[in-house]
């Protein structure tokens, strides 16, 4: 496992069994929202609610929306992509944040080996439309 900063990019099994990939609550870093069991590739997660300042009476982020110039305004806090390559994974993490649930299937339309989970602002999980063999949830 290679870890960067929260972008992972694993190979093999460790101790026989899948990867054990924590999500984070994007409202709450002490508390965890999610364990998932992952194969070999890729993780990536953004999110709004890290990296933050103020300017003037607003609050900003710095994931920037290049339709506006301004920060995303997406219902999603956060994304995590699974992909086979660690670019992929960050840049469609971005990507997917950024376009929301009303533009993340035109993205992964043209590829299919990309999967995501998104946290929304009440905390509800959001799922790539079709799941992939790679992702097994577990309580």
């Amino acid at each position: 496992a290679v870890n960067a900063g929260g972008d992972m990019f694993l190979i093999g099994h460790p101790n026989g069994q899948n990867w054990e990939v924590v999500l984070e609550d994007p409202l709450d870093q002490t508390q965890d929202v999610l364990m998932l069991l992952v194969e070999d590739g890729a993780v990536a997660t953004s999110s709004t609610t890290k990296r933050l300042w103020t300017q003037g009476e607003q609050v900003r982020h710095h994931l920037i929306d290049p339709r506006s110039g301004e920060p995303a305004k997406s219902p999603w806090l956060s994304v995590t992509v699974f992909a086979p390559h660690t670019s992929q994974a960050e840049t469609f993490a971005k990507a997917l944040l950024i376009a929301g649930p009303e533009g993340a299937q035109a993205l992964l339309n043209k590829s299919p080996e990309i999967s995501f989970i998104a946290v929304d602002t009440e905390r509800q999980i959001w799922k790539s439309p079709t799941e992939r063999e790679k992702l097994y949830e577990y309580a």
